[in-house]
């Protein structure tokens, strides 16, 4: 009885190891991509919440007698809408800086006074964002232009 239990296998043989490490291998490779688009996505929801929330600032200040937004630079919110966007709100993210423009009726596509949010994705995902931001809002207002997604909202 000793001499069949001396038999007993101790551990797995290195085939088996280098088999299941290469399924896990194989595992990885499908799931990394999916999981990088997930990430995407996701960081665009962000930045299209940041602009719906400067969205409902602008229709508020309009509402409120505004007339034109004062200009902004990158990454510093219009001082008139800062009343209006919810506590803390920046315009400087890890995922993106964003501009107010104002648009007199004659720069404007349309020709009538309206306003301009440019958001500017950062280096590493500039890339990917700008086409996945313009996807995402279905292209609706919206133009693409030098790495930039500039946003319009009409009153």
């Amino acid at each position: 009885m000793n001499s069949s239990m001396s038999l007993r296998r101790q551990g797995f043989a290195l085939i088996e190891l280098l088999t299941i490490m290469v399924l896990i291998a194989i595992l990885a490779t499908i799931a990394l991509p999916r999981l990088r688009e997930a990430i995407y996505k996701a960081q665009a929801a962000d930045i299209l919440g940041d602009v719906h929330a400067v969205q409902v600032a602008y229709s508020q200040f309009l509402a409120d007698g505004g007339s034109r937004p004062r200009n902004s630079g990158w990454g510093a919110v219009s001082r008139d809408l800062v009343p209006y966007l919810p506590d803390g709100f920046t315009f400087a993210t890890d995922l993106a800086d964003y501009r107010w423009v104002r648009l007199s009726p004659s720069a404007s596509p349309w020709g009538v006074e309206m306003g301009e949010l440019r958001v500017r994705p950062k280096e590493g995902i500039r890339d990917v964002m700008v086409d996945k931001l313009a996807r995402m809002a279905n292209h609706a207002m919206i133009v693409k232009q030098r790495n930039q997604v500039r946003f319009y909202m009409v009153p």
